[in-house]
């Protein structure tokens, strides 16, 4: 029986870098924005493309990230699915640079030997990359990556409660790890 490969993408899936961009808007900016709010598809309306850039160069540079947690339960989940044989690629939108900080991130918290493989889609789309490798499902924190998506789409928004208003009914959403694990389970086996 050949393995599921699910995939999983890094900031605001993996690691909780939407919480420190959430501490840095109020910190910076005075304004109260809710972690799973600070996605690039809801945080540039409100803070502005310019904003966004900025505070992202604190975030995601190498000593910021290797200080972020783990978005609560993810280690436990995707163990839990590599003992059911689902194979895991890491699908971000990071450039390849950042990519490798993500890897060394994974490395730092023993994780990164639960990933098959890694993939960037810088310069492509997340569905292009799942097209390529024949991933069923792709777990992301941006609804912007999943509305097209030709693989199972699930929407991990930490903390959110209440499913997005506009969700398309081809994604599934989850407020917490254990409910991605799930859905996946439901859906592959």
């Amino acid at each position: 029986m050949s393995k599921t490969r699910i995939g999983i993408d890094f900031d605001g899936t993996t690691a909780d870098v939407n919480a420190v961009k959430s501490r840095w808007i109020e910190s910076e900016l005075g304004l109260l924005m809710e972690p799973w709010e600070c996605n690039r598809t809801h945080c540039v309306p409100a803070i502005g493309e310019e904003t966004y850039e900025r505070m992202a160069g604190v975030v995601y540079e190498e000593a910021s990230l290797m200080a972020t947690p783990e978005i609560t339960g993810f280690t436990d989940a995707i163990a839990g699915l590599r003992e059911r044989d689902f194979e895991l690629h890491l699908v971000s939108a990071r450039p390849d640079d950042l990519l490798l900080v993500a890897k060394q991130w994974l490395r730092g918290k023993d994780l990164v030997d639960l990933f098959t493989d890694f993939h960037s889609s810088d310069g492509t789309s997340k569905d292009a990359i799942c097209q390529r490798i024949g991933l069923r499902a792709l777990v992301d924190d941006d609804e912007r990556h999943l509305t097209s998506l030709s693989a199972e789409a699930i929407l991990i928004q930490h903390g959110r409660y209440q499913p997005p208003l506009d969700l398309p009914e081809h994604v599934h959403f989850c407020s917490h790890w254990d409910a991605v694990s799930e859905v996946l389970t439901r859906l592959f086996r």
